[in-house]
């Protein structure tokens, strides 16, 4: 006895370590009144680097509603690796004396200078490092 149709497929997607992706509502609304709604329309596929977007059309006079897959590659990029400083070849008689021309401000009135001066010190301690 051969096996409905969506139990093949379930079979190959499993097999073939496959992902369905099907939309949140029905896409076929039978004329036949003891037929239910039910979705018609799936895509398959495997390692997709991207994120699906499912939309179901309702402009159409029809007992079929059309899909838009719409593929986005707005998956979060992996971190950049983290330089590792050597801080046994670091010359740190040139990172003092950078340091020191710095002009960082002594007195902070308000908020806004802290900020500033901290952003500053920050600035100043990278241009030293690099």
């Amino acid at each position: 006895m051969a096996l409905p149709s969506h139990f093949a497929l379930l079979r190959l997607i499993q097999q073939e370590n496959l992902s369905l992706h099907n939309p949140d509502e029905p896409t076929f609304y039978p004329a036949t009144p003891h037929y239910r709604p039910s979705v018609l329309d799936v895509a398959v596929g495997r390692d997709l680097p991207f994120v699906i977007h499912r939309s179901v059309h309702h402009q159409l006079d029809s007992d079929h509603l059309p899909v838009e897959y719409l593929l986005t590659s707005a998956l979060p990029r992996p971190a950049p690796a983290l330089r590792r400083r050597n801080y046994a070849k670091a010359d740190w008689t040139q990172y003092r004396q950078i340091l020191h021309e710095s002009t960082i401000p002594q007195r902070f009135p308000s908020r806004e200078d802290i900020d500033r001066g901290v952003s500053h010190l920050t600035d100043a301690i990278q241009h030293a490092g690099a």
